[in-house]
């Protein structure tokens, strides 16, 4: 494991930290908020609507800070399309006692498609897992739903932690994967601003791709 350098910095091969801003969207009382909570997140002082938890690159040793955006209600955010613009990775939980719950996965995840181009990770969960006894729809319905965008599912106890920090490891590891394939970086290091993005993709068709879409910050 990468030792960190006096000023803070991973001294690590590829020499960079990331911040990644990801969006979690659902609908009201789904357990946002306690999902966040329970993943040991953290307020950022200027930003209310942000949580954040810093975890590590498994690889390399490098901090990786996640800003979480929560949208309180889910609808809220259609009209938002700047949240997209800045958003790697939207997180979208779904409650696994209301019947209707699952059916938000693939719709956010079109609704998403279609405001970030850039491809960002997708990620469904299924919150309260500890209340199977109500449960109203099944883990393989909603697998099959999500296997129609190739969307990872996990099922999360915000209540009792079961699968949270599983959850946030395959968050971090999907936004890392994606930010290290496109090897696309803001202008700056702050991820409260929305800066020029500046394209390094492997070829013409990869920088298409990203065209409108959130990418890496390295900080």
């Amino acid at each position: 494991m990468d030792k960190m350098s006096s000023k803070g910095r991973c001294d690590s091969s590829e020499g960079v930290n990331y911040t990644f801003n990801i969006l979690v969207i659902g609908k009201k009382r789904v357990g946002k908020t306690s999902f966040m909570e329970s993943a040991g997140c953290k307020d950022v002082a200027g930003h209310e609507d942000y949580k954040q938890l810093i975890v590590k690159d498994i690889d390399s040793g490098c901090p990786v800070t996640l800003n979480f955006f929560d949208t309180y209600g889910g609808d809220k955010i259609a009209n938002e399309n700047e949240m997209y613009k800045k958003a790697h990775c939207v997180l979208c939980i779904a409650d696994i006692t209301t019947p209707d719950g699952c059916d938000i996965f693939l719709r956010s995840y079109w609704h998403t498609k279609s405001r970030n181009r850039g491809g960002i990770p997708f990620i469904a969960f299924g919150n309260k897992s500890d209340l199977e006894n109500i449960r109203a729809w099944s883990t393989k319905q909603a697998r099959t739903d999500c296997d129609c965008g190739d969307i990872p599912y996990i099922e999360v106890s915000s209540k009792t932690g079961k699968n949270v920090q599983e959850g946030i490891r395959i968050v971090t590891d999907a936004t890392l994967q994606w930010a290290k394939r496109y090897r696309a970086t803001y202008e700056t290091g702050d991820p409260f601003k929305d800066p020029e993005q500046n394209l390094a993709a492997d070829d013409d068709e990869l920088a298409h791709d990203l065209n409108g879409g959130g990418c890496c910050i390295v900080s």
